[in-house]
Order: C-alpha cells, then structure tokens, then sequence
C-alpha cells in the first residue's frame, strides 16, 4: 500500500513538474517574439507560392551537329588542266554562276570535228534522198526496175541514219565543250576549294563545295523507348554552340533504327535567314 502512495506521488510530481516548464517556455516565447508571434510564423511575400493548375511538359534531350539542307560538292564532267577556280572560301555564289573554268581547247576541236562530219553526213543525205526522188518517177515509167529503186530507198534508210549518228555525235562534243565551264549548281557559299589553277584533273574529282546556310537541319539519335512521344511538327529549344538559343521544329522521323545504337535519327529544323549559325555547329536541346 506504501509502495503504491509513493508511485501516486511521483506521478503527480512529474505532472505538475511539466505544467511549471511549459509556462516558463511559453512565458519566455512571448517575451522574446512578443504577442504577436507567439502563436504563430509571418512569412514575407517572396516566402508565399500560389498554387495552381498548370500544364506538364516532357521534354526529350537531343544532341547533335548542324548541316545544310541544300548543299552540293560540284565535280568534274571532263578532264583537263584547270584555267581559273573564280570563288573562294567564304565567298557567297549564285545558282549559274561561273566558278571553275577547265582548258576548252581539246573539246573544241572535237566539236568543230563532230560538226564536219555531221555536215558531210547530211549532204550525203541530201544527195540520196534527190535521187531517190529522181528515180521514183523513172520506176513510174518503167525506165527502172523495183528492185534497182528499193536500192536507192536503201541508200536514203542508211544517211538518215548516218545523220542521226552525226548529230549525236555533235550534240555529246558539244556536251563536253559545255561542261568545261563548271557552275554553281545553287544560292549559297562556298565551303570548300579543292583545286587550285594549273592542276590537272579527271571526271568526278571535287572541285568545290557549296552550302545553302538558309536552312539548318539537326540530326539527333532518339532511344527506342521514347520514340513514342515523338511527333512530326514538335517544337524544339535548342543550344547552339557559340551561338545562342533557335528555335526548331520536327519534320522528319528515320523509319529504320540504327543498328549500332539501336535508336531512331530524328531531323530539327532551323530557320537561319540571317546566317548566323554555319553547318557543322554541335547543338544541344531538347
């Protein structure tokens, strides 16, 4: 009965032990914050979110290099010693501009070749399609046989055929007299110069390159798991290296995955009127 008078006691004690700490903290809050934070926090108007629906985007990253839509590396048609190269590095060209010339002067001469023999070709043609006239009336008389007029039909069948064969021949020398004079095949600039003047070249050797910077395209690799968000007319944020941030947009999706990487190449495109970016920028964004 003592020992349970004795836990009585301790217990109150105890209670009323916590009773005096409790107001002592509370009189000490209200001293040091003063009334009006004792019962609660102020926050300041920076510290305050409002909360609202907002639309979730999902971005995808990507990351590649940039190159030109339209680009050409003009070649050789004919060999030759290069004369002049007229355009260099950096250098803006127009569509049908004249920018390598090649030494012409064994080309002319097989045209004028080409031309005389076209020309004697069509005389023969000529003198055997008069006889054959000739002769058409002189088979009507009976002075000629058949036989001896469908000779003479023959003759005209053969230099029309010659003929055909002249001009043929006239129209390809004429060809490789043309392509002596390499153009530019559109608007843009020159990117590279691979030949200087006095260099012997043959058909398919670069000459030069020439890039259209109006366009961008950025190929990007996408792993197979995203690809099902991906969609033709998606915008893109991209970071140009050394350049700022473009705009893009999605316009292509490769139908075959790469097998090495086991991703799908998707194409940005960038509007780039004002040229500031240039083919070959890395770019990141998403």
């Amino acid at each position: 009965m003592k020992r349970k008078n004795l836990l009585i006691a301790i217990g109150c004690a105890i209670l009323v032990l916590s009773v005096v700490v409790s107001v002592r903290t509370a009189r000490s809050a209200h001293e040091i914050l003063g009334p009006a934070q004792a019962n609660g926090l102020e926050f300041l108007e920076t510290d305050l979110v409002h909360v609202g629906p907002q639309n979730l985007h999902v971005s995808l990253p990507l990351s590649g290099s940039l190159r030109a839509l339209n680009q050409a590396s003009v070649k050789a048609k004919v060999s030759g010693e290069v004369k002049a190269v007229l355009v260099r590095e950096g250098e803006t060209v127009r569509a049908g501009q004249v920018i390598v010339r090649i030494d012409p002067t064994e080309y002319e001469a097989k045209a004028a070749q080409a031309r005389g023999q076209m020309l004697a070709m069509q005389g023969q043609f000529q003198n055997a399609r008069q006889t054959l006239e000739r002769n058409r009336m002189l088979v009507a008389k009976g002075f000629i046989s058949q036989t001896a007029f469908d000779k003479f039909q023959s003759e005209v069948d053969v230099a029309r055929a010659n003929l055909d064969v002249g001009q043929g021949g006239l129209a390809v020398a004429e060809k490789m007299l043309a392509d002596t004079v390499v153009k530019a095949p559109l608007d843009g600039m020159v990117a590279a110069r691979a030949v200087q003047p006095g260099e012997k070249v043959s058909p398919d050797v670069r000459l030069v390159d020439v890039v259209d910077l109006r366009v961008l395209e950025l190929e990007a690799p996408v792993p197979m798991a995203d690809v099902a968000s991906v969609r033709v007319g998606q915008m893109a944020e991209l970071d140009v290296e050394g350049a700022g941030r473009f705009t893009g947009k999605l316009v292509r999706i490769s139908p075959a995955v790469s097998d090495g990487t086991r991703s799908i190449m998707v194409y940005i495109r960038v509007d780039n009127a004002e040229q500031v970016l240039r083919a070959g920028m890395f770019a990141r964004g998403a």
